[in-house]
């Protein structure tokens, strides 16, 4: 059974250092009431000091492409997440001494790998991290009920190794072999809850045409968005095989809502997950396409993005 917090012995102390102060000083200048000031400069100073101790245990961060560091979101929302690579969004709370319960806004409730309870003391220039929770339901968290720091160590590691995935082997495909969740078109199609949704039809070749040209294609429902506000689309992915060990592989991808949404991006990217293809879709279309070669033994990954979020599929040719 895991520790439950306890303020007197599992808070971790740390300086407030003058980067920081001058930074959420800077962030709540831009706002335009004293209330949303001091929630910003709050928000900064525990995004920073989970920064500097994250960084500390040698877990990387990107300060800039948080949500926290955009001016905008900022502004019109209350959110104080620290991206990690590879892994996520960690959400880092700012409580002041003497509170006994940590605000979680609803906005923070999705997207995120964990929460991190940081106690600031102003007049101090220390914050002390108090624990974290690896989810919330609930706009109130009771400080009693989070578990130590140390903990958040081996969630991230599981995390990161859940983020790695089942790696799709495309060659196996060729046998006859396929992952879970990866389907025929027919099937897809006959999905009783997906008939009436579905705003489209294969455009592409008959199964008996794809199977006299030695082509194999399969289809995957993705949800891009959330359980509450979703963005399903189609992912279908079609390989035929060259000369030599080559393979030649079309993606495409499609809504079920009949258009795609604006903003919507497919990329793919290599081994060292430089990307070497994208696509933005265009205006009213139903569907967007890539398509290369690659040989045998090769990695690659597809990345399907819009706006906050993005969802990274890999494969193995």
């Amino acid at each position: 059974m895991r520790a439950i917090f306890k303020r007197e012995n599992s808070a971790l102390s740390l300086p407030i250092v003058q980067a920081a102060r001058t930074y959420a000083q800077q962030f709540a200048q831009q706002q335009n009431s004293p209330e949303k000031s001091q929630q910003v400069r709050l928000n900064t100073l525990a995004v920073w000091v989970v920064r500097d101790y994250l960084q500390m245990m040698d877990i990387p961060t990107d300060l800039v492409n948080s949500q926290s560091w955009n001016s905008m979101m900022r502004m019109i929302a209350d959110i104080a997440d620290l991206e990690l690579p590879g892994i996520g969004c960690l959400e880092c709370r700012p409580v002041q001494s003497q509170q006994t319960e940590c605000y979680v806004p609803p906005e923070t409730w999705e997207n995120r790998v964990g929460y991190v309870i940081v106690e600031i003391d102003d007049a101090q220039l220390t914050a002390k991290i108090l624990g974290f929770v690896p989810q919330v339901k609930d706009e109130y968290l009771c400080l009693n009920q989070i578990l130590p720091i140390e903990d958040l160590f081996e969630h991230l590691e599981l995390l990161k190794v859940a983020r790695l995935g089942i790696v799709t082997n495309l060659s196996q495909w060729f046998h006859g072999i396929f992952e879970i969740g990866w389907q025929t078109w027919e099937n897809l199609w006959n999905q009783p809850d997906l008939l009436t949704n579905l705003g489209f039809r294969n455009s592409g070749i008959s199964a008996e045409q794809r199977k006299s040209l030695s082509i194999t294609q399969r289809a995957k429902l993705i949800n891009l968005g959330t359980n509450i506000i979703p963005i399903n689309l189609v992912l279908v992915v079609e390989i035929c095989p060259q000369s030599g060990e080559r393979t030649h592989i079309q993606i495409q991808l499609y809504s079920i809502s009949r258009v795609l949404p604006s903003g919507l991006k497919l990329a793919v990217l290599d081994d060292c997950e430089t990307i070497f293809l994208e696509v933005e879709v265009e205006s009213s279309k139903n569907q967007m396409q890539l398509q290369f070669n690659g040989e045998a033994g090769e990695h690659f990954s597809l990345k399907i993005e819009l706006n906050n979020y993005q969802i990274t599929e890999k494969f193995v040719i």
